[in-house]
């Protein structure tokens, strides 16, 4: 798994993790890089089979979103267990 869909299942991971829908992640990070992602971003930005080439000021404000420390991004097992087929979030 390469550097940016492992950040990709991640950003997923939490947020479902939140209980937010893409719309919601991408109006709360538009607040922070100053234009809303529309759901169809947000979406490609989560996908892992071709994902995004995430900036670091992404990542920088990723973090910020999700009030994680940036590593957490780079976590090669999600901080969140999800469904690999849904998504949801699954428990320990």
């Amino acid at each position: 798994m390469t550097i940016n869909e492992t950040v990709s299942r991640n950003v997923r991971a939490l947020r479902i993790a939140r209980g937010w829908t893409q719309e919601e992640a991408g109006r709360r990070f538009g607040e922070l890089v100053g234009a809303p992602w529309s759901n169809a971003v947000w979406s490609a930005a989560e996908r892992q089979t071709r994902p995004r080439d995430w900036s670091a000021t992404e990542i920088a404000l990723l973090s910020r979103l999700f009030a994680c420390q940036i590593g957490a991004l780079f976590q090669p097992e999600s901080p969140i267990p999800t469904c690999p087929t849904c998504g949801q979030e699954v428990s320990r």
